[in-house]
């Protein structure tokens, strides 16, 4: 339990830390893609706010199974805390990680999310970003994929951004 949300059955902020650190390493020692997926449920506090907890909590355990209906047995989907959730995928690189995230986000806008009867309209904001070798710690790479799922929130929300790193002279020349 340690390791586990007990709402979502899902690891915990706790095991992804981990995870992500050796995933990491591993991926800056061998040279194999990794890719962060970050997310949140667009405007969660107005379901606990409208419908109460009970549904709140309902909407976080469908999101939960979604997610194990999705990714592989190699890939780490966690619950972060509230209604933020992370998705590690190995061995992919971001063009692969943001189709697996349309994928992913189609599942979400079909899914029948109730609570008592009543439909809940559900959209998630995403973030993406993939390790490249200017990361030198696994809060480089969360960092990235939590400045992109800001980008999709202020871009609209129920999409998904892809961190892109502007290189260093680029960036000179266009500030």
């Amino acid at each position: 339990m340690a390791t586990t949300d007990w709402l979502t059955e899902l690891p915990n902020r706790r095991k992804f830390d981990e995870t992500l650190s050796r995933m990491f390493h591993q991926s800056e020692r061998y040279a194999e893609e990794i890719t962060l997926v970050l997310f949140d449920i667009d405007h969660f506090k107005r379901i606990n706010d409208s419908h109460g907890h009970g549904a709140g909590d309902a909407v976080l355990r469908d999101i939960a199974t979604l997610m194990r209906l999705h990714v592989r047995k190699s890939d780490l989907p966690a619950r972060l805390g509230g209604d933020e959730f992370a998705i590690v995928l190995y061995h992919t690189n971001s063009e692969q990680a943001r189709m697996f995230v349309e994928i992913f986000l189609e599942s979400v806008r079909a899914h029948p999310f109730e609570y008592e009867g009543t439909h809940l309209n559900i959209s998630l904001s995403v973030g993406i970003a993939q390790y490249n070798h200017s990361m030198k710690a696994p809060q480089a790479l969360y960092y990235a994929a939590d400045k992109a799922l800001y980008q999709a929130k202020n871009g609209g929300r129920d999409c998904c951004s892809l961190f892109l790193e502007v290189p260093h002279a680029q960036e000179r020349m266009t500030s």
